[in-house]
């Protein structure tokens, strides 16, 4: 495989870097002050359009047997990582169903002791009150879901669905420029919200 530096003081790119700094000095200096000006730069639009074609196939030329080697062993890989993902996910949701049952007998669990707290914690209140004194408080009883995991732990975090877009707020929308474009290509000449109009540019032939 070639480097970098091999590669910059091949013939190719030597006349390639040459004739680019060429058009970009003429592209720099030119000036339009009537319609021979105008014509002389739009030789130069096609100048620099062939030159981009040339320096976008000498990068593939270079590039290509590159890209098609990383598309194979990415390729090959992918059919051992794919199913080490999936099996990686139902082990995950397994393990979160399992979790999440856990937490529903704990939650249950909390919910008879803090019952059976305020029943003792009222009788404890009616008899310092007899005695005059101050109740002690029973503080409430919390139960852990399941035991720790060995190697993984758990992380909360707060996500969303959608419920209802129609009663979206405007600021959490994005335009969708992409249909936008197809509708206007497509003939669409007036949209709410939206100018549609033409926009002029230069184009090599």
């Amino acid at each position: 495989m070639e480097n970098l530096e091999s590669i910059e003081q091949s013939a190719q790119i030597v006349e390639v870097k040459e004739q680019t700094t060429k058009i970009v000095e003429v592209a720099n200096a030119v000036s339009i002050a009537n319609d021979e000006d105008a014509n002389k730069a739009s030789i130069i639009i096609q100048e620099i359009s062939k030159m981009k074609k040339s320096v976008n196939s000498l990068r593939l030329f270079f590039t290509k047997p590159l890209n098609d080697q990383v598309k194979l062993v990415n390729g090959l890989f992918k059919q051992y990582s794919e199913p080490l993902v999936e099996a990686d996910g139902i082990v995950r949701t397994v393990m979160l169903e399992y979790r999440k049952k856990q937490q529903e007998i704990a939650d249950e669990q909390e919910r008879l002791l803090e019952i059976a707290r305020k029943k003792r914690q009222k009788k404890i209140d009616e008899i310092a009150n007899e005695k005059g004194v101050e109740a002690p408080q029973l503080e409430p009883t919390k139960i852990e879901a399941t035991a720790p995991m060995a190697g993984v732990t758990t992380r909360k975090a707060w996500t969303y669905k959608i419920a209802d877009q129609v009663k979206i707020p405007r600021e959490y929308l994005q335009i969708d420029t992409m249909a936008i474009r197809g509708a206007i290509r497509d003939g669409v000449r007036d949209i709410e919200g939206i100018e549609i109009f033409e926009e002029e540019s230069i184009v090599s032939k």
